[in-house]
């Protein structure tokens, strides 16, 4: 008994050592195509009707990247949050003093992660790359299960300007599922060891 214990023991160790290694390989990219327009009034100071992305399965988040392509006329207008499905709310963007001589324009193929090298707003149009959130950090998601509604919200904060959010994804970096269920059995065999 105690030699079959033990096999299951080193076995698991094993397995989760191994998983744990391969966890930069398992990113699950969930994102759509949704032409919002931003304000949803053709022109004004509002918001943009809040986008929905759907996680359909439990995935123990590790990292978490948000990546933007917005076609606007001042980009600097906008202030970007990104709230949970159990509520949390995180500001990816806020409102930069306008440069009223040299538009800043669209975002394309923008990444927002935590270990990007500069913010945003030292980036240049049409800000293609990873790039930190200004506000807020996308690692307090860290640890959670990433299952549920994810919503985007975009509020424009100029009357002149408008646009539209053309696409975005969610980049989750997560534990592999059976590894997970590794940690969850792991105490169990402790206890039965003991025995």
């Amino acid at each position: 008994m105690r030699i079959c214990l033990r096999a299951i023991i080193v076995f698991c160790l094993l397995y989760l050592v191994m998983g744990i290694k391969s966890v930069s390989a398992n990113v699950l990219i969930i994102g759509s195509d949704f032409q919002q327009p931003i304000p949803a009034e053709s022109d004004g100071q509002a918001w943009m009707d809040p986008v929905h992305l759907t996680v359909d399965r439990n995935l123990h988040i590790i990292d978490l990247d948000v990546q933007l392509e917005i076609t606007h006329t001042e980009i600097s207008d906008l202030r970007i949050f990104l709230d949970s499905p159990w509520g949390q709310t995180i500001m990816l963007k806020d409102v930069w003093p306008p440069l009223w001589r040299n538009p800043r324009q669209n975002m394309y193929g923008t990444i927002f992660d935590d270990e990007a090298a500069i913010p945003l707003c030292e980036g240049f149009p049409p800000y293609s790359g990873r790039f930190l959130p200004e506000e807020d950090s996308l690692s307090i998601f860290d640890g959670y299960n990433a299952r549920g509604v994810w919503t985007m919200r975009i509020w424009d904060d100029y009357l002149a300007d408008a646009g539209t959010l053309d696409r975005w994804e969610l980049h989750i970096t997560h534990i592999p599922e059976p590894v997970s269920l590794l940690y969850l059995l792991l105490p169990l065999l402790f206890r039965l060891r003991k025995r």
